[in-house]
C-alpha cells in the first residue's frame, strides 16, 4: 500500500444523514473519520488524507416546520438541514398571552421531533411558530392572535383589522438536542397602510394569503401594503434569522 499523502481541499464538505458519530460513508464511499475534521479516502491501494483548508461541516440540523418561508430562509443563510415537520395540537389556551403561545409550540414542535430522530447523530432539532396580533381594546384583555385565516372570509376580516394599523409579528424559536432546550421570542411591529374593500378582495383572489399568519406575505404581494416595519424583517417573513444563527453557533459548540 502507498504511503499516506496530505492534501488540502477548498471545498465546503457536507454529509448528510450519518451513519454513525466518527466514521459514514459519503455518496463516492470513500470512509469519512469527522471527529479531527480529517477525511480519509480509500482509493484502490490509496490512502489519501484531506485536510479541509475552510470548512468542515457535519450536517445534523432539522428543521421542524414545513414552511417553505422559514427552510428558505435558512438555505438562504448557507445552513444546511433537513426537513421534518412536527404535528402537534396549535390551538391556544385559555388566555393564553400571543408570545407564550408562539414559545410554547416553537419547543413543542422542536422537542417532539427529537424525540423522534434516531438516524442522525446529535441532532440539533429547530422549531419555530409565527403568529400576528392586534391590541386588545377592552383594558386588561388579551392581544387578538391572527393566525392562519379558515376562509376567504376569515382572510377578509383580518387585513379589515389590519388596515391602517400597526400590529405584531411575533416569532417563538427553539432549539432542541442532547443538552436540552433553549428558546426566544422575537417581535417586530408592522404597520399598514389603508386598505380599500377592492384591494383586500383582489389580494385573497391571488390565493397568497391562506396559508400566511395574519392573512398576508410581507414578501410577497402584499408588501405593497406595508408602510413601516419596526425589528426584523425576517422575523415577519417567519424566522429571525440573525437570533437562529447565533442560537445554532452555541449549540454546535456544545456538540462534540
Amino acid at each position: 500500500m502507498n504511503p499516506v499523502a496530505e492534501v488540502t481541499i477548498d471545498a465546503l464538505l457536507c454529509f448528510n444523514n450519518l451513519e454513525s458519530h466518527s466514521s459514514v460513508r459519503s455518496a463516492h464511499g470513500y470512509g469519512v473519520h469527522s471527529r479531527n475534521a480529517i477525511i480519509i479516502a480509500v482509493l484502490a491501494d490509496d490512502i489519501v488524507t484531506f485536510t479541509p483548508r475552510v470548512i468542515f461541516k457535519i450536517v445534523n440540523l432539522i428543521l421542524a416546520s414545513a414552511s417553505p418561508r422559514r427552510s428558505d430562509l435558512l438555505a438562504k443563510a448557507g445552513f444546511n438541514f433537513t426537513i421534518q415537520p412536527a404535528h402537534i395540537n396549535e390551538d391556544p389556551h385559555p388566555n393564553e398571552q400571543p408570545a407564550l403561545y408562539v414559545e410554547r409550540l416553537a419547543r413543542e414542535k422542536a422537542q417532539a421531533i427529537f424525540a423522534i430522530t434516531t438516524n442522525i447523530p446529535n441532532p440539533i432539532v429547530l422549531g419555530a411558530d409565527t403568529t400576528v396580533t392586534i391590541p386588545a381594546v377592552a383594558p386588561g384583555a388579551i392581544a387578538e392572535i391572527l393566525g392562519k385565516p379558515e376562509s376567504p372570509a376569515d382572510a377578509a376580516r383580518m387585513l379589515h383589522l389590519l388596515s391602517a394599523r400597526t400590529h405584531a409579528v411575533i416569532t417563538g424559536v427553539a432549539l432542541a438536542s442532547a443538552h436540552g432546550i433553549e428558546s426566544f421570542i422575537e417581535t417586530t411591529q408592522v404597520t399598514m397602510h389603508p386598505l380599500t374593500d377592492q384591494q383586500i378582495a383582489d389580494y385573497i383572489a391571488t390565493g397568497e394569503p391562506m396559508d400566511k399568519a395574519g392573512a398576508y406575505a410581507i414578501q410577497g404581494l402584499a408588501s405593497k401594503f406595508i408602510a413601516e416595519i419596526q425589528g426584523d424583517y425576517t422575523n415577519v417573513v417567519g424566522l429571525p434569522i440573525a437570533r437562529v444563527s447565533a442560537l445554532l453557533n452555541k449549540f454546535k459548540s456544545l456538540t462534540p
